[in-house]
């Protein structure tokens, strides 16, 4: 069985061809022809497959599926048998009109249809699919999440092979080293996925050339809830984040940025004698991140100036970077101090190495647990707002935007639940280029629109919510959803409703989480009358509650919104959780605002009208211009890899790359309702875009690239040997690369270099006096996190302070094994100095020049981390590596038997 969504239980209530044709907004050729190619395709139907098996229903299309053209309405009557065999229910008209619709000729890239939730766009789409192949497409069906991507796949897998056609649905790809990952996925006929998995393996493809998508073709794409992927999130896009390093070890500036904060506000709030920051309004707000601004700016200044053993250290190569960050940085650590709230903006929730993590979520759209997606800058404030583990900032090198993706296609389909209003319509046209066609329900609707209630103060909104609920639920023996903007009110009013709704014989149902199988049991049967589901707008796009029908004959569910939405389509996706396949429901929104209800109205059509021209007259051409200048980066990129290039200067150049995206691509945080003003705007900021652009291929694809100068020291420190490159990283550096002195000094033993005894005695000294350095300056930045916990009074966790004690308790580790290996040396020359009477001056230095040519310095043994007696976590092990430093040296030095033989005659030394 397929879904009970497409099972007609009765004919009652639903509309004749003639009914829904007339509420089809097309001339009356184009409803004619519709009418007549229904009637001949029920008439197939009847006359000739109705009492077909399945051979012979197979045996037919085999005979009719070459051609198409002649044969088509002898196809499409052929599905309709086999979903009949296969699922045991009957397609509806409206189904088939539906898809007649996309398949009529026309001069757009496709057709959008809005189609009611529980109409059967699953069927339409898989039928649509179905034509395409037989037509010789690829065709790829783009869901709103992976679960419906599997779900639909392996449900219709059969019904696609009575026609011969693979199907299949994307599957994220876990790195595994040594071996290819399997996209063979991308073989089928049909292919389900959502679009971070679509966009993904595009840029795999594309962009790090690995296998991803390989060559499959952008002929034919199908998206189903296309209003929430092409304008609710339009501006959303795919990034590859890079783990260039380098970025890690900005952890201190998070730290102080997060501390100086504190003390401001504190003293901002005793200056101004006010109780607590939600009293300060938005101007105050912006004159204390300008104060916040200028005391990290004055930081860095008077910590360039400070001592060597006081100062703090941080990539010199990232000043550019930290100076364009510092702002966004004061503006992030404010938004995660008091403005962004768990369960509201984000959860917190384990990862699979059980390390607690912030997930965002998508509140005002569809209420889902964004498990993929990272804030940049803000991520490091919220970790450290709640004592979690700190992660560094990665730089994106490659993204796809979800406009340009739909565009790669040849055809475009979609379907919506709600194509909402005028000026999104006119966006969707715009910008894709498209028909629009609004699809009737196949039953007389029975959803009564209740009068939305506004009251002014919170307690009366209580009582008039709680009110609603009985008088749905328990004096008429209904069910009642209700929608909150963010977790933790549905959370709240739940626990405040509990008992007396529980006592009242009601039943509790808590949906806060798509993520969570336990939460989402009670979707996999009809509800039944006196069920309360506390929900956010997870419940409200896609999600399909079924009612017993007991509950529908007592008028269904009721659903009840307790926000404004933003616009009108998020509140038709709330409203139409009721109401399905022409049950009985109802609706409204009751809300709690000290406006006016008719000036939020009128607030959400000016902000949609605003919304509107951003992304016609900037964004639009903003982010067509970024994948134009992608596009001739990618060229570039390609050709210099033609010439065997090292990998290492390969991803020196995607960093520089990533760098320009980011100095570059700002977001817009100004907006106007006047279309010229964006117009303008773009205009101008067109030619400055695109002199940086070509600046920036300049400066980094130099023509000859055999002294190729390394712009991340980081990179060059990893896994290069070359003296050059490592001395350059050296002099660049302002001793953080403790790498590149480290893995100078295991060449150098290794390749016996002229003079190398002297060298490396000095390496190691260098390297004892940075390590030192760093185990002091972890002291500082626990001197931080202690000062946080504190004004948190300890009510978070201090996963942020185990883990930089493990960072100090390695890095000392080092110390300790850097000095030992320092003293064995100076043992041995001490030795030597004294056999030659050199005793006036024991400085090693200065008699460094007395040692013997032969005098040797092994590496006996390495020690990875790895092989330490105590565990190591993977994200402290990755801090280390990218500083270029993963193991122990053991160095052993020997006395050629000449010298052994000399101090024993002046010592009188015995063998023994």
């Amino acid at each position: 069985m397929y879904s009970q969504d497409y099972i007609t239980s009765s004919n009652e209530d639903e509309k004749d061809i003639d009914m829904i044709l007339s509420e089809i907004n097309m001339n009356l050729d184009y409803k004619i022809k519709l009418k007549n190619a229904l009637n001949e395709i029920n008439n197939i139907y009847k006359y000739r497959y109705q009492e077909y098996n399945q051979d012979e229903i197979k045996k037919e299309i085999n005979k009719i599926k070459n051609n198409l053209d002649n044969n088509i309405n002898y196809i499409i009557a052929s599905m309709i048998k086999c979903v009949e065999l296969e699922f045991k229910f009957r397609v509806r008209d409206v189904q088939i009109i539906s898809l007649l619709i996309c398949l009529l000729e026309s001069n757009k890239n496709g057709i959008i249809e809005e189609v009611k939730t529980g109409e059967g766009k699953t069927i339409i789409i898989a039928f649509l699919a179905i034509i395409y192949c037989l037509k010789g497409n690829k065709v790829d069906i783009l869901t709103s999440s992976s679960v419906l991507a599997e779900r639909d796949s392996l449900n219709l897998k059969n019904l696609y092979s009575y026609y011969n056609l693979t199907c299949d649905y994307c599957r994220v790809q876990k790195k595994i080293y040594g071996k290819n990952n399997n996209f063979s996925f991308y073989n089928a006929d049909i292919c389900y996925g959502d679009s971070l998995s679509f966009e993904g393996d595009i840029l795999r493809s594309q962009f790090l050339k690995e296998i991803g998508r390989g060559d499959r073709p952008y002929d034919c794409i199908i998206v189903d809830e296309i209003d929430n992927l092409c304008i609710d999130n339009l501006r959303n896009q795919t990034e590859l984040l890079d783990n260039f390093p380098g970025y890690k070890f900005l952890d201190y500036f998070y730290l102080y940025i997060y501390n100086s904060l504190l003390k401001i506000v504190k003293n901002y709030i005793e200056t101004k004698k006010i109780n607590k920051i939600d009293e300060i309004n938005r101007i105050e707000k912006m004159i204390i991140i300008q104060e916040l601004d200028k005391k990290v700016r004055n930081f860095l200044m008077e910590n360039k100036k400070a001592p060597e053993k006081e100062k703090i250290y941080y990539p010199s190569h990232l000043e550019d970077f930290i100076e364009n960050r510092i702002n966004g940085w004061c503006q992030s650590a404010f938004y995660a101090m008091f403005e962004f709230k768990l369960d509201k903006n984000y959860i917190i929730t384990k990862d699979e190495d059980n390390n607690a993590v912030i997930q965002p979520i998508d509140y005002s759209n569809t209420g889902t647990v964004q498990q993929n997606s990272v804030w940049s800058g803000l991520h490091q404030f919220l970790q450290i707002k709640h004592g979690l583990k700190l992660t560094g900032e990665n730089l994106n090198s490659c993204f796809l935007s979800n406009l340009i993706f739909f565009r790669l296609y040849k055809k475009l389909n979609g379907f919506t639940g709600t194509l909402g209003s005028k000026k999104t319509q006119e966006a969707i046209i715009e910008i894709y280029n498209v028909d629009l066609i609004k699809i009737p329900t196949f039953k007389k609707s029975k959803f009564n629109n209740m009068k939305n209630i506004n009251v002014s103060e919170i307690k009366d909104f209580e009582n008039v919510l709680l009110n609603a609920i009985k008088n749905y639920a328990i004096d008429n023996n209904r069910s009642v959803l209700l929608i909150f903007e963010y977790i933790f009110d549905a959370q709240n009013f739940y626990n405040l409703f509990k008992q007396k709704l529980q006592n009242a014989g009601l039943k509790l149902i808590l949906y806060l989480r798509n993520d969570n199988e336990e939460e989402k049991k009670f979707l996999n049967t009809p509800i039944e009358p006196k069920t309360i589901i506390f929900s956010t707008n997870l419940a409200g796009r896609g999600t399909d509650i079924k009612i017993n029908n007991n509950l529908e004959k007592n008028g269904g569910l009721h659903v009840i919104i307790t926000f404004m939405p933003r616009n009108k389509r998020i509140e038709y996706q709330a409203l139409g959780r009721a109401a399905r396949k022409g049950e009985r429901g109802s609706g409204q929104i009751i809300m709690q605002s000290k406006d006016s209800y008719e000036d939020l109205i009128k607030l959400q059509e000016n902000e949609e009208e605003d919304e509107f021209n951003y992304l016609i007259y900037l964004y639009t051409p903003k982010i067509i211009l970024f994948h134009k200048f992608f596009d001739l980066f990618c060229e570039k990129l390609k050709n210099i890899k033609m010439k065997n290039v090292s990998e290492y200067i390969i991803d020196d150049i995607r960093e520089q790359w990533s760098l320009f995206i980011f100095n570059n691509k700002k977001n817009d945080n100004e907006k106007s309702k006047n279309k010229n003003q964006y117009i303008m705007k773009y205009q101008l900021e067109k030619k400055l875009l695109e002199d940086n652009f070509n600046e920036f291929l300049h400066n980094a694809f130099p023509y000859e690239f055999n002294n190729y100068k390394f712009n991340n020291p980081y990179i060059s420190t990893k896994n290069i040997s070359n003296f050059e490159t490592l001395d350059n990283a050296i002099k660049i550096s302002n001793n953080t690369t403790l790498g590149a002195y480290y893995i100078k000094l295991y060449s150098l033993i290794n390749k016996k270099v002229n003079n190398y005894q002297i060298l490396s005695i000095e390496i190691l000294e260098k390297l004892n006096e940075l390590t030192k350095h760093f185990v002091i300056q972890f002291n500082k930045y626990l001197e931080l996190i202690d000062y946080i916990n504190k004004y948190n009074n300890n009510h978070h966790r201090l996963d942020l302070k185990y883990q930089t004690i493990d960072k100090k308790s390695l890095m000392q580790d080092l110390y300790n094994n850097i000095q030992d290996n320092l003293n064995k040396i100076k043992s041995y020359k001490n030795i030597y100095i004294e056999a030659n009477n050199n005793l006036v001056n024991n400085d090693i230095n200065s008699q460094s020049n007395n040692l013997p040519k032969d005098f040797e310095i092994n590496i006996i043994k390495i020690t990875n981390f790895n092989e330490l007696d105590r565990p190591i976590n993977k994200d402290i092990l990755n801090y280390f590596i990218d500083y270029g430093l993963c193991l122990f040296f053991n160095i052993d030095c020997n006395e050629i038997p000449f010298y052994k033989k000399f101090l024993k005659e002046i010592f009188i030394f015995n063998d023994n």
